[in-house]
């Protein structure tokens, strides 16, 4: 199973978890994941969920919202660490899914937009596609963090963060359909030490 506590960002406390001796500790770390001085100043308390672990690639969806019209939508890939902590390791726009399976993303997550009534703004979602259907991991109606906005706009040759702010302030914006280029973020990771 996995352990994700609500109200954590950055992979913070998530767990997958293959041993039902480690269930008592890992639950405990899980409920009470160090916090960060953000998160402790908003005194935001936290619960576990408790999830099936799938067996998958993890994707990003952003979708550009007016009105509850999508005007436009990415697939990002995203690259996770393996083992117990499933810390994400990258990204790269676009996403080398076939275009079956990038439209099927982007279908679950206008569905999702609509079933959540979403109007203007941005519809961050994560999803794991298991046997190409999309499962959907988390979502939030933010900004995607990890430089996400950033390879948007290198790969489409766009202003994202402008566009959105343009959409709260009653715009329109148009943004291109395709990539024009490629853009990858990478997060290096060092081994405990000096």
């Amino acid at each position: 199973c996995v352990l994700k506590p609500t109200r954590r960002s950055g992979s913070l406390g998530v767990q997958i978890l293959t041993d039902p001796e480690l269930i008592a500790d890992a639950w405990a770390e899980t409920a009470d994941p160090m916090l960060t001085p953000e998160v402790a100043a908003r005194g935001m308390p936290s619960a576990v969920l408790v999830e099936q672990v799938l067996d998958g690639r993890e994707h990003s969806v952003e979708l550009l919202v007016v009105d509850g019209e999508v005007i436009f939508g990415n697939v990002t890939d995203k690259r996770v660490m393996l083992g117990r902590r499933p810390v994400e390791a990258g990204h790269t726009v676009p996403s080398l899914l076939p275009d079956d399976g990038r439209q099927a993303l982007l279908g679950a997550a206008a569905r999702l937009a609509r079933a959540a009534g979403f109007g203007t703004g941005v519809l961050h979602s994560e999803w794991i596609m298991a046997d190409g259907v999309p499962t959907l991991i988390e979502c939030a109606a933010r900004l995607p963090g990890d430089m996400i906005t950033a390879l948007i706009s290198i790969a489409y040759e766009c202003g994202f963060v402008e566009a959105y702010l343009r959409t709260l302030c009653g715009e329109r914006p148009t943004l291109p359909t395709r990539t024009t280029g490629a853009a990858a973020a990478e997060f290096l990771v060092a081994p405990p030490g000096t």
